[in-house]
């Protein structure tokens, strides 16, 4: 039996509390949960973005049409002119593919195969 005046049984008691509540108030626990969520919220995000943003080349037009190089066009006004709604950079890629070109060089009177539309 513990006796009114024995105080060990209350200090160890309170020893055992102190020591989870450290535990759970440890400010390291804490750093590492803010950094796990803000990289879980970041990598969410990232994803959003990625499917809103969609692949370039999807909006290619699939239609495609023959041309004739005209003095001062460039690939990627033909790519304007021609699919103005979809990715330049993606349309001179198409056109470079489908025309089997090895450079952006082009001649006057070169005929070339473009996708159209959109």
């Amino acid at each position: 039996m513990v006796s009114p005046l024995d105080n060990s049984a209350v200090s160890s008691s309170s020893e055992a509390q102190s020591s989870t509540r450290g535990a759970l108030h440890n400010p390291a626990w804490g750093q590492a949960a803010i950094i796990v969520l803000l990289m879980v919220t970041l990598g969410v995000l990232a994803f959003t973005i990625a499917q809103l943003v969609g692949d370039p080349a999807a909006s290619i037009p699939t239609s495609l049409t023959t041309i004739s190089v005209r003095t001062g066009d460039t690939l990627g006004s033909i790519a304007s002119h021609y699919a103005p709604q979809a990715d330049t950079a993606a349309v001179i890629d198409r056109i470079r593919d489908l025309n089997e070109l090895q450079s952006t060089a082009l001649l006057p009177g070169q005929v070339l195969v473009v996708p159209a539309g959109l």
